[in-house]
């Protein structure tokens, strides 16, 4: 009786380490989708309101919740320093390729015409978009996978116990 409790712990356990990893994916995708969105509003600041860094920092931030934000939206001092900080801090469960591209806009943001500064955050949010893309098909893909190594994994691990 005894191993029979021990064996359905071991695969139920199991099945939720592989559904923790696919957490742990999701979350990185929803924040490289977040960021890409904070990139749109970035930009249209800057093509239409003609907007400072400080201003972008205070109001392109709303609705990130895979994140803290907050820290981006209370930027007041060095830019690029602070910027890159918060980006080290807050990104870090973030795909490493997005974590860059978006800690890379401080070198541009307000050091640039405004061409310059748009057409550099059209790639960064088209290279983000795409790195997004791969990452939710490849999620799609290895669902099953995931779940299905869990539970072979922790029969397997029964059969070694009994």
């Amino acid at each position: 009786m005894l191993k029979a409790v021990l064996c359905i712990v071991v695969i139920v356990s199991s099945a939720l380490i592989s559904g923790e990893q696919l957490h742990c994916i999701r979350r990185k995708n929803e924040i490289s989708r977040e960021l890409a969105d904070v990139i749109d509003r970035i930009e249209a600041m800057l093509r239409y309101q003609s907007a400072d860094v400080y201003q972008i920092c205070a109001s392109c931030f709303y609705g990130c919740s895979s994140f803290d934000s907050g820290c981006f939206a209370s930027i007041s001092d060095d830019f690029s320093r602070m910027w890159e900080k918060e980006c080290r801090r807050n990104l870090s469960q973030a795909d490493k390729r997005v974590a860059r591209l978006f800690e890379g806009i401080s070198e541009y943001l307000g050091a640039f015409d405004l061409d310059t500064q748009i057409s550099r955050l059209e790639y960064a949010k088209n290279e983000i978009r795409h790195i997004y893309d791969i990452s939710q098909a490849e999620l799609s893909k290895q669902k099953k996978l995931y779940y299905s190594f869990g539970i072979f994994f922790g029969v397997l691990i029964c059969m070694i116990i009994i």
